[in-house]
């Protein structure tokens, strides 16, 4: 600093200048000066805020950081908040497209524009029970959508301080528990034979659904899945999500294996056979299939019947078939724990205590072919 300054007497650091009032300081053993206050401020006002700067140093803090942040937290809307949270899911190859669409209609219109952190804690309590009059399970996918992204940006980013979401409770919602009956089944294994039949371009939805049948696998591990991932040899055929590709591949580090019995192989081998296939190429080569099972459900007597019930149908088939324990089901299904496996514990009426087939052909009886 060229211009002279008077050192204050209360306080040694503050020096005054004839153009204000700055603090000389060492923070994490740098020499710092920093204009704190214009000339024509009280002494006395210069002097609080020199000691509350010298406070936060002596704590650890930096005080001009701090005053950094909360500028930019002040330039730091919703939206940038949200852009913020997706990028990070989709650097872990997770699929965003679902909370993209309900933050567009659900939060954007609301909050987009607001500084995140200056959203009311009873704003945010008055929307979400406007969401919820509307589909309480809506409004709880948006609050933890919400939540998520708050986090992100405190935890990860350190761009905000406090999350207003936090104590706000998502409304009551029963475990889903919806498995198909033998007449659903072979209903939607008709219906979709039909439809292929009538239209072989439907090959690759058709297989999707499939396969979501066969191997109780997600729907986007089946989507993510390509020609290279999959596996035949003395251990058995398989799909190798690699851990970027999967939901617990960050938590287990590990690869999602999905294993094929003989019906899954034969929509695999069905659809090996067609041209324009390579290594890096997905097996499927389609990502939603929503378009064709919501048409087949309608059809088949189903409305109710989502394609994620495919995989707690077929994890409470395996359980009953009487030939695996919950854990051997759990690794068929890529959980990482036996807690997971609560909600497939469903058990038919009539279960049998004899010696079941296992999961494929408990599934299949022959009686409808799916694929020809």
């Amino acid at each position: 600093m060229a211009a002279k300054y008077t050192t204050d007497k209360q306080i040694n650091s503050l020096k005054i200048y004839p153009t204000g009032y700055y603090i000389h300081c060492r923070i994490d053993g740098k020499r710092r000066e920093k204009k704190i206050a214009p000339r024509n401020v009280l002494i006395n006002i210069a002097r609080k805020e020199a000691q509350k700067i010298l406070g936060l140093i002596a704590q650890g803090v930096d005080p001009f950081e701090e005053k950094k942040k909360k500028q930019k937290a002040n330039e730091y809307t919703v939206d940038n908040m949200w852009d913020n949270y997706i990028k990070s899911l989709q650097h872990k190859n997770q699929e965003t497209q679902t909370k993209e669409n309900i933050y567009i209609k659900n939060i954007q219109p609301f909050f987009g524009n607001t500084t995140a952190s200056k959203v009311n804690k009873s704003d945010l309590v008055q929307w979400f029970q406007e969401l919820t009059k509307r589909s309480p399970t809506v409004a709880n996918k948006c609050l933890v959508f919400l939540k998520a992204a708050y986090y992100y940006s405190i935890d990860v980013l350190e761009l905000l301080d406090k999350n207003p979401t936090k104590k706000i409770s998502k409304n009551y919602e029963e475990a889903r528990s919806r498995y198909y009956t033998d007449e659903e089944k072979k209903a939607i294994f008709i219906e979709l034979a039909r439809r292929y039949e009538e239209d072989p371009s439907l090959i690759y939805s058709v297989s999707k659904i499939g396969l979501q049948f066969f191997t109780g696998a997600r729907g986007d591990e089946i989507s993510k899945a390509k020609w290279k991932h999959l596996v035949q040899d003395e251990r058995g055929n398989r799909i190798e999500l690699p851990v970027l590709d999967h939901k617990t591949g960050l938590k287990t580090n590990k690869k999602r294996v999905i294993w094929l019995n003989d019906q899954a192989m034969k929509i695999i081998y069905k659809l090996n056979d067609l041209t324009n296939k390579s290594e890096d190429s997905t097996i499927v080569k389609v990502k939603s299939v929503r378009k064709i099972w919501n048409k087949t459900r309608e059809v088949c007597g189903c409305p109710d019947l989502q394609l994620h019930d495919l995989r707690h149908s077929y994890a409470s088939t395996a359980i009953n078939s009487g030939k695996m324990s919950t854990k051997e089901v759990g690794t068929l299904l890529g959980h990482t724990s036996l807690a997971s496996m609560d909600r497939y514990m469903h058990i038919y009426d009539q279960t049998s205590t004899t010696n079941a087939s296992l999961v494929g052909n408990a599934i299949d009886d022959g009686s409808v072919k799916l694929i020809n």
